[in-house]
């Protein structure tokens, strides 16, 4: 869901930049409002009848088919929906619409063009919570045949509003708070500094508030500190000796709807480390320690800092590489090889859009390739620290990767799914399918474990963000002295 999240704003970014906040069609009124509520409101309409099918077949014969037609149609729809609004921003002037009604105030008109496709996923988990509560149903009685601990059944509301802040709140908040700074600069300086000094405020307040998201959203989720005990002395020690800086750990409360574990935050005193409700009560001990592993890998390995990285210097790549080939197709247009007929169709805005939507697929592409290996590698710390601890010590000899750490990380993996309905073999965009994941860890049984081969592959991800981020500052930084100048 963040990348469609991240669609969701930037297609407004990229209508301001290639038509201009004051450019839109004076003409924009009523008929491209209907066309662009109809666009969003049949695909959602659409999807809503057939969930509600799916369920009522769940509840007439209980094949496990309507839940999997269900599960497709909410895979799907959001990305129509998603494509829909880009649409709507870019070609029927929606978000001039909304700024000839209510003004281009700050984060106002952003924020209701982008209140339809909103609504219209919340209405898919409004409609997609009967199938869940049919599942829950399930696993409850399952649950208490095993003697395991049950939460309640969250009710519809309670259902919708864990969606919304889980599934929306991580990407919007940080996304709407650098909306409102970009927008608010120009107010608060001097039009002689604006010029030189805007970028450089703009990237300064874009890194802030990426470090301080974490305090927000971690208010913003239902999440409680992890209460003393044996448990949580034994993620503290963990923690302590890896040397991993976390402010707190958290308990992430899903009413034992979600098994997963994560980590926010780049900077020690402004990180947490979150595990679901349902993974603290589903999972031994040794498995929320292998998850909690896991989590750390994330930390000890820089992972987000170099993740944000590469994914900066992807899209600033690909827009280089694909405003060459624009402009390649202009000269080879006037040397014939090209039909006039397609390059009069590549007016400048067209060029712009057409660009800045390609780098960005490339960015997602490449996001999600390193994205995979980073929990490749996070995996590998986990087994890492399980054949390291003290009852699989071996000595003054190299540490080797042992057949019960994998069996143990392993089967966290596996409990994971389990637990989630996740079939094993489903892809996933950032973090592979289990399967995979599962594989590759039984494939390094018996390897040391200062010698294995994703720590390498990493090491190169990590030396090309930093040449690629220093490279990107001295174009800034040039192009900054050259307008100055």
């Amino acid at each position: 869901m963040q990348p469609l999240m991240i669609a969701l704003i930037a297609v407004i970014f990229l209508h301001d930049r290639v038509i201009g906040v004051e450019h839109g069609a004076a003409d924009a009124g009523w008929r491209d409002a209907v066309y662009s509520m109809s666009l969003i409101g049949g695909i959602t309409l659409i999807a809503a009848v057939r969930i509600h099918l799916a369920g009522r077949r769940l509840t007439r014969t209980g094949r496990a088919s309507a839940v999997v037609t269900a599960d497709r149609v909410m895979a799907l729809t959001p990305l129509l929906i998603i494509g829909a609004h880009c649409h709507n921003i870019l070609l029927w002037n929606w978000l001039t619409v909304v700024r000839n009604t209510v003004g281009d105030l700050v984060f106002v008109d952003e924020a209701l063009a982008t209140l339809p496709a909103i609504l219209a996923l919340i209405l898919l988990w409004w409609m997609y919570y009967p199938i869940e509560r049919r599942i829950r149903e399930v696993m409850l009685i399952r649950f208490l045949d095993q003697a395991r601990p049950v939460q309640p059944i969250p009710t519809r509301r309670e259902y919708v509003g864990l969606q919304i802040r889980h599934q929306l709140l991580l990407t919007l908040i940080p996304l709407s708070l650098i909306m409102i700074w970009v927008e608010t600069l120009p107010f608060l300086l001097d039009a002689r500094m604006a010029g030189w000094l805007s970028p450089v405020l703009q990237l300064a307040g874009i890194v802030a508030i990426f470090v301080v998201s974490p305090v927000i959203i971690r208010y913003a989720w239902d999440t409680v500190p992890l209460p003393p005990g044996e448990l949580r002395d034994r993620l503290v020690g963990l923690c302590g000796r890896h040397r991993a800086r976390v402010r707190q750990l958290l308990i992430w409360r899903t009413h034992g709807g979600m098994i997963n574990g994560a980590v926010m935050g780049m900077i020690g005193r402004l990180r947490y480390v979150l595990l679901t409700d349902g993974l603290i009560e589903a999972m031994s001990d040794v498995h929320v320690e292998a998850v909690m592993a896991h989590e750390i890998g994330h930390i000890k390995r820089r992972h987000l800092p170099t993740l944000m990285a590469l994914l900066m210097i992807c899209v600033a790549g690909a827009s280089v590489i694909f405003e060459y080939v624009s402009a390649v197709m202009w000269w080879m247009a006037h040397w014939w090889f090209v039909p006039s007929e397609l390059t009069d169709l590549m007016t400048e805005p067209v060029r712009e859009v057409g660009v800045t939507a390609a780098a960005f697929i490339v960015g997602l592409l490449a996001f999600g390739y390193v994205s995979r290996r980073f929990e490749r590698q996070a995996d590998t710390f986990a087994v890492q620290h399980l054949s390291q601890s003290p009852e699989g010590a071996a000595g003054d000899e190299p540490a080797v990767v042992t057949g019960e750490a994998v069996a143990t990380m392993a089967g966290a993996l596996g409990l994971v799914a389990t637990l989630n309905h996740i079939p094993p073999d489903r892809r996933s965009w950032r973090h592979g399918s289990i399967r995979w994941r599962q594989r590759y860890l039984r494939s390094i049984v018996g390897l040391r474990c200062d010698k294995l081969r994703i720590d390498r592959q990493i090491l190169i991800f990590k030396i090309i963000a930093g040449v690629g981020v220093l490279v990107l500052v001295a174009l800034i930084l040039v192009d900054l002295f050259m307008s100055g100048a």
